[in-house]
């Protein structure tokens, strides 16, 4: 696994993304809620090379330490490194940076699903 040791992307904060735009505080800053997203985001796609087709991972567990604002307008980068993966189960680490400083950091668990199973199950298809 050694190409998927770590990945990482920017985002730009929306205004979509503001804690007072998701309902998660009354401030203009970047949300946690939008905060863990991008984690997701990242860390999806980071995993998604690794599994089979016809098979996804869902996340399951985190664990996020939100440290500093992030305002509208301001980008942020997401990395993720794999810190252990079975084939089955994933444990990632995560830090969010932006504007010079820590904003985020904290551990993601993923694990892999058939699709089509996991959308059944959930009443989808």
């Amino acid at each position: 696994m050694a190409e998927l040791v770590e990945c990482s992307d920017d985002f730009r904060v929306e205004r979509a993304h503001l804690a007072v735009s998701v309902g998660s505080g009354d401030v203009e800053v970047l949300s946690t809620p939008s905060l863990l997203a991008f984690v997701e985001s990242v860390a999806s796609r980071c995993l998604s090379g690794a599994v089979s087709p016809g098979y996804t991972t869902v996340g399951t567990y985190v664990e996020l330490r939100h440290k500093a604002p992030a305002p509208q307008g301001a980008t942020v980068k997401v990395t993720v490194r794999v810190e252990n993966f079975d084939g089955k189960r994933a444990r990632l680490s995560f830090r969010a940076e932006c504007c010079g400083r820590l904003v985020g950091e904290g551990v993601h668990e993923r694990v892999v699903v058939n699709k089509d199973d996991f959308l059944r199950r959930a009443g989808v298809r």
